[in-house]
């Protein structure tokens, strides 16, 4: 008789957040570019250039999207992209609140960061989870 195992394995992997943040909806990657050729020098948009396929002037596909989503925030901001999903989510550990600021404001201050750098592209602010499973 075959042993079923059903958690997971030592050849797998996982990986799992919880951030309190932005889920922010069709952040494609013509979005990220447009948002990063208005922060960056023109040395740094030569280097995102050479990891940007243009398709067309609307598709565009930057590999490690999430990873130059993180040039938009702070480096206290963690940015998670899931590949089932086309919405990127943006925030903070609640381990990351400093214990001298109150749980509320600790959170407005996010809000109000967020909301200042993508604005209408937000779908959702709040507690935002995931665990994947490649194995």
């Amino acid at each position: 008789m075959a042993k079923i195992r059903t958690g997971f394995v030592s050849n797998s992997s996982s990986s799992s957040f919880m951030i309190y943040g932005a889920a922010v909806k069709g952040l494609n990657h013509k979005h990220i570019y447009d948002m990063l050729s208005k922060q960056f020098t023109p040395k740094q948009m030569e280097d995102l250039d050479r990891y940007t396929e243009k398709h067309d002037e609307n598709e565009y596909h930057i590999d490690d999207i999430s990873g130059y989503a993180m040039e938009l925030v702070s480096k206290e901001y963690e940015v998670h992209h899931i590949e089932y999903d086309d919405q990127l989510y943006i925030g903070k550990d609640p381990t990351s609140q400093p214990d001298d600021i109150l749980h509320g404001d600790w959170k407005k201050e996010i809000e109000k960061e967020l909301t200042k750098i993508f604005g209408d592209e937000i779908d959702y602010i709040g507690w935002h989870e995931d665990c994947s499973y490649d194995g």
